[in-house]
């Protein structure tokens, strides 16, 4: 399991097609398919099933679950990535200042 792993659910909960989670994130449709697989056999249960028709997925209980803990784990990467960059930022001006001071 890993990051691209939970985008793709995360999009695949949204858009119930592994087709267009493929073509949301120009991928191959397997590439998808193999990673909701990961995190089926990651947490060792089936996270989304499919209608009579096989034309429509539905999320699993526990798919939904995992859903909404998905969105909040992508929401907190976010914001631990902006935080980083502020930081970087932040500590890249404070290096200026104290290399002026010396001269």
């Amino acid at each position: 399991m890993n990051i691209r792993d939970l985008e793709y659910y995360h999009q695949l909960s949204k858009l119930k097609s592994y087709t267009e989670v493929a073509r949301f994130f120009q991928v191959s449709q397997p590439t998808v398919t193999y990673a909701i697989k990961r995190l089926e056999d990651h947490y060792g249960c089936s996270l989304v099933e499919k209608t009579a028709s096989n034309r429509v997925l539905r999320l699993t209980r526990t798919g939904k679950l995992l859903a909404s803990h998905v969105q909040e784990i992508l929401t907190e990467i976010e914001k631990t990535e902006k935080a980083v960059e502020r930081s970087k930022k932040t500590l890249f001006v404070l290096d200026c200042l104290r290399s002026s001071r010396m001269i």
